[in-house]
């Protein structure tokens, strides 16, 4: 099953109207640029999605802009190290894949919410190392 997240859209959004709003009062050329560059970058970054489809032997991770792939893992269950489910920020659930020799996968805010299920299911039928932290044990009661 396929699922997606996207960028947290609003306070990206309020650091581009401070930015460009910070501009007027720049006088300099060379800070001006730097400033301009900064919000083309939150531009972009408002319009990344991320996407992480779950295969029966592999789990498949991409970054993408504007539909188009920046950054795209296949992850195969023997790469993984564990599975971390844990409590990101008041009451969200978050995972954490651990994966040998590369970067880290972070799952959170992904949609649809059986994600977790999923996660879980996949790392039973391929007996990954599981480890939930309290504090989400508290979050998954809820």
């Amino acid at each position: 099953m396929t699922y997606h997240a996207k960028t947290q859209r609003t306070l990206l959004l309020f650091l581009l109207i401070i930015s460009i709003a910070s501009l007027v009062f720049i006088n300099s050329y060379m800070p001006q640029l730097v400033g301009v560059i900064f919000c083309l970058f939150l531009l972009l970054a408002i319009f990344i999605q991320y996407e992480l489809k779950i295969e029966n032997d592999y789990i498949i991770y991409k970054v993408l802009l504007f539909s188009l792939p920046l950054y795209q893992r296949k992850i195969y269950s023997a790469q993984i190290i564990k599975i971390e489910f844990k409590k990101i920020g008041w009451a969200t659930q978050g995972v954490i894949l651990h994966v040998k020799k590369s970067i880290n996968i972070r799952v959170v805010c992904f949609t649809p919410e059986t994600i977790f299920q999923d996660l879980l299911r996949f790392s039973h039928e391929h007996n990954l190392t599981v480890f939930k932290t309290k504090e989400y044990e508290l979050v998954e009661k809820i």
